[in-house]
Parts: C-alpha cells; sequence; structure tokens
C-alpha cells in the first residue's frame, strides 16, 4: 500500500492485481478450509457456546474486504489507478493487515496452545474428537 504511489501505473496495477491473486487463491481457501475442519475440532476440544465465533467473524470481514479489493481493482480505469483509487486500495490493505495481525494472534491464543498443552501429539488429540 506504502509504494503504491511511487510505482508506475501500469507497475501499480500489476502489483494490486498479484496481491489479489494472492488473495483469492490462496488466503481464501485457507480460511474456508479452516471453517470446515478445524475449526469444528478446535470448538469440540474447547467446548462452551461457540467458541470459534469471534474467528469466524472475522474470516467472514477477511472475505468482505477482498471482495471489495476485488471490485476495486476491477473498476479501475486502463490507464491504472488515480490518487483517489490509491487511498482507497490503501485503506483495504491496511484493514486486511490489521484484522489479518488480530486474527493470527486470536487463533495462537485460542486454540493452537491447545496442541502444545496436550502430551500427546496433535494426530491423536484430531483422532479423539472425531
Amino acid at each position: 500500500g506504502d509504494q503504491l504511489d511511487i510505482l508506475s501505473l501500469s507497475a501499480a496495477r500489476e502489483e494490486l492485481q498479484a496481491v489479489r491473486a494472492f488473495l483469492v487463491d490462496e488466503l481464501l481457501p485457507h480460511n474456508l478450509g479452516e471453517d470446515a475442519t478445524l475449526y469444528p475440532i478446535v470448538a469440540k476440544l474447547i467446548g462452551g457456546h461457540d467458541p470459534i465465533a469471534p474467528m469466524t467473524r472475522e474470516h467472514a470481514e477477511i472475505a468482505h474486504l477482498v471482495n471489495l479489493f476485488s471490485r476495486t481493482l476491477d473498476d479501475l480505469p486502463e490507464n491504472g489507478p488515480d490518487q483517489e483509487d490509491i487511498r482507497e486500495f490503501r485503506r483495504l490493505l491496511y484493514g486486511l493487515n490489521a484484522i489479518l495481525k488480530l486474527h493470527l494472534a486470536q487463533e495462537e491464543e485460542s486454540y493452537l496452545t491447545l496442541f502444545e498443552e496436550e502430551s500427546m501429539p496433535a494426530e491423536k488429540i484430531l483422532e479423539r474428537t472425531l
């Protein structure tokens, strides 16, 4: 985000497209995989009423920001982003950065320590919860 206004317009467009490729091809599928496979196991281990709600809500917010980023990129004129576009991309990228940092910290606090605290390997913990 910080470099968008020092890049040429075509280079800025290429960088933004590379960011979108990462977000759509890697980050979103990773989050969907966690929602489908890991989070149900973690919920059983933690117990209580919806213990993974904050993480699933963060996944929804990440998907929303990725969608906004993608739509903004699709709406760019051929010659690349202007100053208003650059401000919007920065806002979206900084928002994604903040929520991803928060999300990773919450995951570490909430459930990654579960596997460290158990005396058995993670595979055995997963078998026990299935």
